[in-house]
């Protein structure tokens, strides 16, 4: 579904658009995705210190990823229109979710393929 949703969108994008497009979605969704992976593991393997417990502003790393996935789906469902160029960030980062859940192995390759994650889903 998701690689037929992208094939339907290349073909009403400009060559440039979709290259741009897929470098976003690369560049800063996965970026998203990253940050969230990185919460979830900080959660599950790692405790804060108590210094950077008692900071004013500290939230768990388990609050941090709860935020991050929630953050994600709201903005999955914003308006894409007022978001302009940043709506493709949460959906470079779902992509990633998805990515983990079809084909793990796709982040081993990530850098190989070089500003897409068209590619990475192909085993």
């Amino acid at each position: 579904m998701v690689v037929a949703a992208r094939t339907a969108l290349r073909t009403v994008l400009s060559a440039d658009d979709d290259r741009y497009l897929a470098f976003q979605m690369w560049q800063e969704g996965v970026a998203r995705y990253t940050e969230l992976a990185m919460a979830r593991r900080a959660a599950e393997h790692h405790a804060p210190s108590e210094a950077f417990r008692a900071l004013p502003n500290y939230t768990s790393y388990a609050d941090a990823a709860v935020a991050l996935a929630r953050g994600i789906g709201t903005e999955l469902r914003a308006d894409f229109t007022s978001m302009r160029r940043i709506a493709f960030y949460p959906v470079g980062a779902a992509t990633a979710l998805l990515l983990d859940d079809a084909t793990p192995e796709w982040r081993a390759r990530y850098f190989e393929r070089g500003y897409s994650l068209d590619s990475l889903g192909s085993r």
